[in-house]
């Protein structure tokens, strides 16, 4: 495992919580020409994308937690006969778009899944 100097550890901790690679700069208190230097470098970029994905991990696992509210929620909104047509209508259509969507990422997997089994032949 690499070790990182103590402005790239900086450097990895900002660019997780900066909007832009200036923000980052500023809070890790080097220049932008220094981060993106380091971005140039595989195992920073790899310890940038492993501490990424983590990240995204944690979001992922809290959106599922809370999925199954979120659906009741449009299904109570959909089904309430005393809210507004305009309402109930959009939150039908939230729900079709959604499984359209999930529908469409399910075929994409398999899709691929057969293309690297053929590939891999």
């Amino acid at each position: 495992m690499t070790e990182f100097s103590r402005n790239q550890k900086k450097a990895l901790a900002a660019l997780l919580t900066s909007t832009t690679v200036d923000a980052a700069a500023e809070v890790a208190g080097v220049s932008h020409t220094t981060i993106f230097g380091y971005l140039r470098e595989p195992e920073f970029k790899t310890a940038l994308r492993t501490r990424q994905d983590a990240a995204v991990a944690g979001v992922v696992a809290g959106l599922s937690a809370l999925a199954g509210t979120a659906v009741d929620v449009l299904g109570n909104a959909m089904l309430d006969q005393d809210a507004p047509a305009a309402t109930r209508v959009r939150a039908a259509l939230g729900c079709l778009e959604h499984l359209v969507r999930l529908t469409n990422l399910r075929d994409l997997e398999d899709r691929i899944a057969a293309l690297e089994e053929a590939a891999a032949l």
